[in-house]
């Protein structure tokens, strides 16, 4: 009774599973197929998040790169905080822009990495 990962959401499943229980994905049985840790990586590898992207929303939209790496609520927070910024001291709060951009791209680094510890259990 050997467990797989699900090739459309990633999660165990039983081999002999025609489809995913939880993503309803359909599951490939043929041997012919490359194995399912390579699809499992093939999965992560999707799943990652670019820092350059994160770090443009950040710039375009203040907190949106946040928002693109899954932190909603931090999103909105510095979303809240540069608009507070702005009415209070203006232009000058075009202080905290290099600050958004440059953690936007280490957010999604953060990100990635956690996605890889979730499913292969290590750092890389």
């Amino acid at each position: 009774m050997a467990m797989v990962f699900c090739k459309g959401c990633g999660k165990e499943i039983h081999e002999t599973a025609t489809a995913c229980p939880q993503c309803g994905a359909p599951q490939v049985t043929n041997n012919n197929q490359i194995s399912n840790d390579a699809k499992l990586m093939l999965l992560v590898e999707y799943r990652k998040k670019s820092g350059w992207i994160a770090a443009l929303l950040n710039w375009i939209i203040p907190g949106a790169g946040y928002m693109y790496c899954g932190r909603t609520f931090l999103g909105i927070a510095a979303l809240l905080f540069i608009v507070a910024a702005y009415m209070t001291i203006g232009l000058l709060a075009m202080v905290f822009t290099p600050f958004l951009i440059i953690d936007g791209f280490l957010s999604a680094r953060r990100y990635n990495k956690q996605l890889i510890v979730e499913h292969f259990g290590k750092t890389a």
